[in-house]
């Protein structure tokens, strides 16, 4: 059923660079949260986990959010520019099994290599006894342009618990994945001081 309000516009991202953006509208946020959720689900994430996220400023965030809310699971945002070691910190507190990270971002003329850092982290946290079983990887390096001074992306290695989000998306398109009605009082997320 269609609201009034499904075509308007619910975000706008601004990247980088000047012609850099995008928007979307609240029924295709709606759309990719159900599928996300769906994702979700799809590896293993059930009401109560915790999910961390290691993303740029990028929709992806946002969906990510509102999917983990959909399924009754936390999400902790990590602020992508912190270290391996911050964010491994951050994972084994939670005991999250399941990591949403991004290939890389550009800062100014600056790369922020994310997959790099996460694998770190991954391994930080297996050291401290919390085995990561899935990190979905957002390529949002092929979609932005490169600052004339910048040196072109990193490449990126994929792991065997490596999953492409793009690739996962497409796999559970149309997949059902209902509202986990939660208490008033349940967590939303985790949200931790420097």
């Amino acid at each position: 059923m269609v609201q009034c309000g499904d075509f308007q516009v619910a975000y706008i991202w601004e990247g980088n660079e000047p012609l850099d953006n995008f928007k979307i509208t609240y029924s295709e946020l709606h759309a990719q949260v159900v599928n996300f959720s769906a994702v979700l689900r799809a590896h293993g994430v059930r009401k109560g986990d915790v999910v961390a996220l290691y993303l740029p400023m990028v929709i992806e965030l946002a969906v990510a959010m509102l999917a983990c809310a959909r399924i009754g699971a936390m999400h902790s945002v990590v602020f992508a520019g912190f270290s391996a070691s911050a964010l491994g910190a951050r994972i084994i507190d939670a005991k999250c099994r399941v990591l949403v990270t991004a290939d890389g971002f550009f800062r100014g003329t600056k790369l922020v290599d994310l997959k790099r850092i996460a694998d770190e982290a991954v391994l930080v946290a297996d050291e401290g006894g919390v085995e990561v079983q899935s990190v979905i990887v957002v390529e949002h390096q092929k979609r932005v342009s490169v600052p004339n001074t910048c040196s072109s992306p990193a490449e990126i290695r994929m792991n065997p618990i490596d999953f492409n989000y793009t690739v996962e998306m497409a796999k559970h398109k149309g997949v059902d994945s209902p509202v986990e009605w939660m208490d008033a009082e349940s967590p939303l997320f985790l949200l931790y001081t420097s």
